[in-house]
């Protein structure tokens, strides 16, 4: 039970961070801004990959660092605190926060014994 739930915050998180690449590749494309505006707006996306993938390898310091960007992420786009649950701003911070938690969680019983 307890794989099956670490593979869905994997799964989650990994999903989270495509999406959110896809979204910035897309953003920079349609807005015709060239090769470096494109990076810059592909950049949020890869640091929430980059986490996801650190998650998966080391479960409590990639946990903490999905929990870092989910809420990093909600304070830079400005959701934090007055537009917090917003759906834009649940479809930023949740997912990351959701599978940080999971990762955590699952770090510390592995550290524990």
């Amino acid at each position: 039970m307890r794989q099956r739930v670490l593979k869905g915050a994997s799964i989650l998180a990994l999903a989270w961070g495509a999406w959110w690449t896809f979204f910035g590749i897309a953003s920079g494309v349609g807005e015709g801004i060239g090769a470096l505006g494109t990076v810059m707006h592909t950049l949020p996306g890869l640091v929430f990959l980059a986490a996801a993938f650190i998650a998966r390898r080391w479960s409590l310091p990639g946990g903490i660092l999905l929990v870092a960007a989910g809420i990093g992420a909600l304070w830079f786009f400005g959701y934090l605190p007055s537009r917090l649950l917003s759906i834009t701003a649940l479809l930023l911070g949740l997912p990351p926060l959701a599978s940080g938690v999971v990762f955590i969680e699952a770090g510390l019983r592995e550290s524990i014994g």
